[in-house]
């Protein structure tokens, strides 16, 4: 638990400015934002002898400050009133978590065969995105809007946990394996993506009340992996290109979408959701050769995913008669008791399935009201 100890403090100051011109049917608007970040760490370093026993603790301060300029800039030409075309560019920032930012290092010799290193990386830079997004969207004369677009993302710094081996006459720790949290150089997201929402109430009678609410995404993505670093729990000879492919970014589905078919009318309000994601990527583990004797990334060594994923949810609140501060709530959650665990390479190679079964709950919701 030692090196879960970690004081951290991290202060982010900011300032923007923004501008926006408005001529015929363009209206353009440009902005930068401004941050500097301040971090200071206390890791712990940790030491166990041949048999796992803990042998002492040593703090290890830290820091990292940087400053981020990021600009954004937006086109949207207005068609007719009611469909526009937007064009937008934007600089975007993702800090690492702190819990990979102190200094702390945990030395495990129980493995005689593999021992291993696990350190923070105070040096670790935050994640950057330059985001480009084409969008169309028609406002629905009866509430409601559709909308299509095309989005590309361009990181750098990634950050993906490494293994890689010390060299073999390092005094220290000779043939260790060093896991860390490290920087790549470069991942890339493309997709389109499109939506849907309206209110039917051009429908007669009771029927006026429901709605419809639905979104489609389609992601691409790719990440390099540098020479000679094993994101895996094995390790191979010092140096070597464990990957030549470009595997997907983590948690990174194909296809992504949502349907919600609603009801707002009178005392009743209810809402049915199904929602969907493909399998991703929970942990890369594939290293290349050998590997790829044994199925390649698809094999029982490939990737660690997450089984796909299709939920269906529903609600329903009702407002009682005379007793508009009063609600009667009913929630139905995970009602087709979908799995959810992971597998190594392909489906065929389950590692963990769990189900939890449908969750049900009921109960009243009371909003008082104040009049003076």
């Amino acid at each position: 638990a030692d090196p879960k100890y970690y004081p951290t403090t991290e202060r982010i100051s900011a300032g923007y400015v923004m501008n926006t011109i408005t001529f015929g049917h363009f209206r353009i608007q440009g902005g930068l934002r401004i941050e500097g970040t301040q971090g200071h760490f206390i890791g712990t370093l940790v030491n166990t002898d041949s048999n796992g026993n803990w042998t002492g603790d040593t703090p290890a301060p830290g820091e990292k400050t940087y400053t981020d300029f990021l600009p954004s800039a937006q086109v949207q030409y207005n068609i007719n009133g009611s469909t526009n075309i937007r064009a937008v560019y934007g600089r975007g920032i993702a800090r690492p978590n702190f819990s990979d930012l102190p200094p702390s290092r945990l030395v495990d010799q129980s493995f005689s065969l593999r021992p291993r290193v696990t350190e923070g990386n105070p040096n670790l830079k935050p994640t950057h995105a330059d985001n480009f997004d084409l969008l169309f969207e028609h406002y629905l004369k009866t509430v409601g809007i559709i909308e299509a677009g095309w989005f590309y993302k361009r990181l750098t710094d990634p950050i993906v946990q490494t293994q890689t081996l010390f060299p073999a006459n390092d005094p220290q720790f000779p043939a260790f394996r060093l896991r860390q949290q490290t920087n790549f150089d470069t991942a890339h997201i493309t997709g389109v993506e499109f939506a849907w929402q309206q209110h039917l109430k051009f429908l007669p009678g009771p029927l006026s009340g429901l709605g419809v609410s639905a979104n489609y995404s389609y992601t691409t993505s790719q990440i390099r992996f540098p020479v000679g670093t094993d994101p895996s729990d094995q390790f191979g000879p010092a140096g070597r290109p464990n990957r030549t492919d470009n595997p997907a970014l983590i948690r990174q589905a194909p296809n992504n979408w949502n349907f919600d078919a609603t009801y707002d009318k009178g005392p009743l309000s209810a809402r049915m959701g199904l929602s969907h994601n493909d399998a991703n990527i929970q942990f890369y583990n594939f290293q290349g050769f050998p590997d790829a004797a044994h199925g390649g990334p698809k094999g029982p060594n490939g990737d660690a995913y997450f089984y796909p994923h299709t939920q269906v949810d529903a609600q329903v609140m009702y407002r009682l008669p005379h007793r508009r501060d009063l609600q009667f709530i009913a929630s139905f959650l995970n009602l087709t008791n979908e799995v959810f665990g992971y597998y190594q390479g392909s489906e065929q190679f389950p590692v963990q399935r769990e189900y939890y079964n449908r969750t049900y709950s009921f109960g009243f919701r009371w909003t008082p009201s104040f009049s003076k």
